[in-house]
């Protein structure tokens, strides 16, 4: 069974979540705008200066093929013709430092985590490690459409099939501090009018107002529908592991 409790610690709101195989605790600022406190789960969220740091250590909240297969949360759910990396999923210290006031500078995405999922996993960008290819990995992905690095590092770099797919849902946040969107706009339409980094802004009913947002987008190159497409909107932040 699930068990969802919560209780109010000063500023700070605390729940623990029961899902299975693992649990997850959320800790996120009471001061937090309402689209990342109210959304974002399995993670400590705090204020600190002009920036939200996210801290998370990157488990997958529910079972899947890159658990051990001693640790209670695998099962082997990969999609037909796919099969798992040699890899096994570990858990991590992930830190995320990133703005709390966007703006439009513009930078560029590296390896590792460039961003983070609604429930606390890296988003990774549309490079894969070094001498593959994107397209080479898409067979890797378990049913979340993740998989694990040599370290452990569960990450997406497309369509978190947890969250998303073909929808209109919070997928997370990038490093610059602009949010994530899945495919289409709250309404049901494909998202249209995006730039070169997947995105664009308008009002936006999750966000509470106007606002550069980033949408999953497709990837003819990969064959995949990726979380970040390019670059950053803005200057990204930063992140310890």
């Amino acid at each position: 069974e699930d068990d969802n409790s919560t209780l109010a610690l000063g500023l700070v709101a605390l729940s623990v979540t029961s899902s299975g195989c693992n649990s997850c605790v959320t800790n996120n600022d009471s001061s937090l705008p309402s689209w990342i406190k109210d959304n974002f789960t399995c993670m400590t969220i705090t204020s600190s200066g002009g920036n939200y740091v996210f801290q998370t250590s990157n488990l997958p909240p529910y079972s899947n093929g890159y658990y051990s297969e001693l640790s209670g949360c695998y099962t082997n759910d990969f999609p037909s013709g796919n099969s798992p990396n040699p890899n096994t999923i570990s858990s991590q210290n992930i830190t995320l430092t990133i703005p709390a006031t966007p703006d439009t500078a513009g930078s560029t995405s590296t390896y590792g985590a460039m961003g983070v999922t609604v429930n606390g996993l890296a988003i990774y960008n549309n490079e894969a490690a070094p001498g593959d290819t994107l397209a080479d990995e898409l067979d890797t992905m378990d049913s979340g459409n993740g998989h694990p690095t040599d370290i452990g590092q569960y990450h997406h770099h497309t369509e978190p099939y947890k969250i998303t797919n073909d929808g209109s849902e919070l997928v997370g946040i990038a490093l610059d501090g602009y949010p994530i969107f899945g495919r289409r706009e709250p309404g049901g339409a494909t998202a249209t009018g995006l730039d070169t980094n997947g995105g664009h802004s308008h009002s936006h009913s999750t966000l509470g107002t106007t606002m550069y947002h980033y949408h999953v987008t497709y990837d003819a190159t990969s064959g995949g529908y990726l979380v970040l497409k390019n670059g950053f909107e803005g200057t990204k932040g930063t992140v310890s592991n």
